[in-house]
């Protein structure tokens, strides 16, 4: 299969200032292949920024350039012949050297606040924080997301009436932090 990568904005649509080299390869079954992302364009001093690295795996078909090596080998295997591109995208968060503290210190001094059926997160950090679990009076909220630097986001407010609200984050290595625990400001 062919892999071609980019890196995206936030909003996955528009073009990051990244090079990913090299942007197009062959990937054989079992093999593996390293990509390196370079930076072409300064970075935000006092904030994270999340940007997508996305890559595609394009299945060869018989009649591909690129696959005539393997073409013998594709039609004695290929019984019924689907064609799945694969697209998956990863964030890539840049972090400038600048900014002081650590983001699991930051996500334990996340606020909330209730606005009418709506739960409200306020991140004064300059870290991105994904939040990996997120419990209103022992309710699940099950649609989690990320809250960027210095801003807010909404979550549905589940049907309970306690007012503890609990959650962890996933921290710079992947794991999952501590329970945080803190109450709903009116």
């Amino acid at each position: 299969m062919l892999v071609q990568s980019k890196v995206f904005e936030e909003d996955k649509v528009t073009a990051a200032p990244f090079i990913v080299t090299p942007p197009l390869f062959r990937l054989n079954p079992g093999q593996q292949n390293k990509m390196w992302v370079v930076q072409t364009a300064p970075a935000l001093q006092d904030r994270e920024k999340l940007h997508w690295l996305c890559a595609t795996g394009i299945t060869p078909k018989k009649s591909d350039v690129w696959a005539e090596k393997d073409k013998e080998k594709i039609a004695e295997n290929v019984n019924l012949n689907i064609q799945v591109n694969v697209h998956t995208c990863i964030k890539l968060i840049t972090r400038p050297s600048g900014i002081e503290g650590k983001m699991v210190n930051a996500s334990e001094k996340l606020s909330w606040k209730k606005q009418g059926d709506k739960i409200v997160a306020v991140n004064q950090s300059p870290f991105y924080i994904n939040l990996s679990s997120l419990q209103v009076g022992g309710s699940k909220i099950e649609k989690l997301d990320y809250i960027a630097p210095f801003s807010q986001h909404e979550f549905v407010m589940p049907k309970t009436s306690g007012q503890d609200i609990k959650w962890s984050v996933i921290t710079d290595e992947g794991g999952e932090s501590r329970l945080f625990i803190s109450h709903l400001q009116s």
